[in-house]
């Protein structure tokens, strides 16, 4: 059976173990959360990430379905300036100047120090995966990795239904299929061939 979206994943689950009842067709919505949960905690995917840029105040709105910053910078003359990531803890309020830094609060970005004038921004995150639903029918991993969707799944039904020896099976099926999709993701970060050269990070 070809996965392809949330009816057609559950159709599989089900038809892995047999079953049709509605004891567990009444869980599978809560099942399909579980397996999601274990997924996104394990895939920060490239084809997921996304950008927006504006003109910064004092602050930059948070975007709406944002997973992970993975870069914020700012155009100040011309230039384009990587600013540092500070935690909340350490933040201190610092007047007015050139941004070198930024603090996340209550789903806001705030510049350290505060802007003395506007500077254009580019602000390059991680989108939320959006789960599937019987509403939300699809997304962009359930087509190209169905087979990690349909283990990690399986997983957790084994696990509602007590069923040792389906878990022991499907867990390393789905660590398999976890692994090709973060390998294939890693793949997409450098070219094929040409002049790359990988160089230690600088740290301070």
């Amino acid at each position: 059976m070809i996965i392809t979206d949330y009816a057609s994943l559950v159709t599989a689950a089900l038809n892995n173990v047999h079953r049709s009842d509605a004891a567990l067709t009444s869980q599978m919505d809560r099942l399909v959360q579980l397996a999601e949960q274990e997924i996104f905690r394990e895939l920060p995917l490239l084809p997921l990430e996304a950008s927006v840029s504006g003109t910064t105040g004092s602050v930059i709105a948070y975007p709406a379905g944002i997973g992970q910053i993975e870069r914020l910078s700012v155009n100040m003359y011309g230039v384009d300036t990587t600013l540092d990531y500070v935690s909340p803890a350490a933040y201190r309020p610092s007047g007015t100047g050139q941004p070198c830094s930024f603090v996340v609060e209550n789903q806001t970005i705030i510049l350290i120090p505060a802007p003395a004038a506007p500077y254009s921004y580019t602000l390059q995150y991680l989108a939320d995966l959006t789960p599937l639903t019987s509403v939300n029918t699809t997304n962009w991993l359930v087509l190209n990795a169905p087979d990690l969707y349909f283990y990690a799944l399986n997983v957790q039904v084994a696990i509602w239904t007590k069923d040792t020896e389906e878990q022991a099976q499907n867990i390393p099926l789905y660590q398999r299929a976890l692994d090709s999709v973060q390998r294939k993701d890693r793949r997409k970060q450098f070219p094929a061939r040409g002049g790359l050269q990988i160089r230690p990070r600088y740290t301070r």
